[in-house]
């Protein structure tokens, strides 16, 4: 390390240093009266937002190569455009999940 790199290393540590401890000392002090702090039992009783509302959340979606039957694959497209959403939801319904 330079001189120069340096000195410019230890002022942005001090920096760092100085926003970490006003950081602290804003958390430490910070109230709103508004949002009550939560007690441990309070908080076992939250539930999150998925298990409430599934509907909210779309699975993740991942690209593959399968190998299809040309008459099956044909059915499906012959419904019109989305037949992948389709056959997603119909291998949904077939293994058991919505």
């Amino acid at each position: 390390m330079t001189k120069t790199s340096d000195i410019q290393y230890r002022k942005q540590n001090r920096n760092d240093e100085k926003e970490l401890q006003e950081f602290e000392r804003f958390n430490e002090t910070f109230e709103d009266p508004e949002i009550p702090e939560q007690s441990e039992e309070q908080l076992k009783e939250f539930s999150l937002a998925k298990e409430i509302h599934p509907e909210w959340f779309k699975p993740k979606k991942v690209t593959i190569t399968i190998r299809i039957d040309v008459d099956v694959l044909n059915k499906y497209k012959s419904m019109g455009k989305g037949y992948q959403t389709r056959m997603n939801a119909d291998l949904r319904k077939a293994v058991g999940l919505k």
